[in-house]
């Protein structure tokens, strides 16, 4: 019987050291490296517990908060940007974290920045909702429309801090996570 047991936690050891490096990548360099204050808190919540719509490590910076994620994909079923919607009583931000391809490009986001402002526009409950785009590092610029902001993803949890959330209670992050998540289940049907 110990034998079994042991067996079965090298199998599980070693099948999520496999997804764990596997994930990395993804987490490296990205938005989620500054909503998440390690890769161990961002790949449990991911994998084992399977709910990132909230932050420990965020928690600590911004109180309380919830995460609303939608992918948008281009034509060829491909993605080119991940949104993240932050909710917190500093205020709510939807952050585009473009795809960026090999050699530092990003991709065109025109229509994705369009179908994600229309979204937010059914579900923010008449409340600004901006859409700021945070870029890894290496890129080095990219010329969106005028309405919405570039940043680095380094600067996201200071950006998140100084967001004035005047009218914003604690109490207003889960109803308008909520509508988030109403209004995303009924994307694409």
């Amino acid at each position: 019987m110990d034998v079994l047991l042991v067996a079965v936690c090298v199998v599980f050891l070693v099948v999520m050291g496999a997804k764990a490096i596997r994930g990395y990548p993804a987490y490296k360099g990205s938005v989620y490296q500054q909503l998440f204050g390690s890769y161990l808190e961002y790949f449990w919540k991911g994998t084992v517990s399977q709910d990132l719509s909230q932050s420990g490590w965020l928690s600590g910076i911004v109180g309380t908060h919830r995460l609303g994620y939608i992918t948008c994909f281009g034509p060829k079923g491909i993605p080119v940007a991940q949104f993240v919607s932050v909710f917190s009583a500093h205020g709510f931000v939807c952050l585009c974290s473009p795809v960026v391809a090999s050699a530092g490009r990003v991709p065109a986001l025109g229509r994705a920045l369009k179908e994600q402002r229309a979204f937010l526009k059914r579900v923010a409950d008449r409340r600004e909702m901006p859409i700021v785009i945070a870029v890894p590092e290496e890129v080095a610029t990219i010329s969106p429309d005028a309405r919405v902001s570039v940043i680095k993803v380094s600067e996201l949890p200071s950006y998140l801090t100084s967001m004035s959330g005047t009218g914003i209670s604690e109490g207003d992050v889960p109803s308008a996570f909520e509508a988030f998540k109403k209004g995303a289940s009924h994307v694409g049907q």
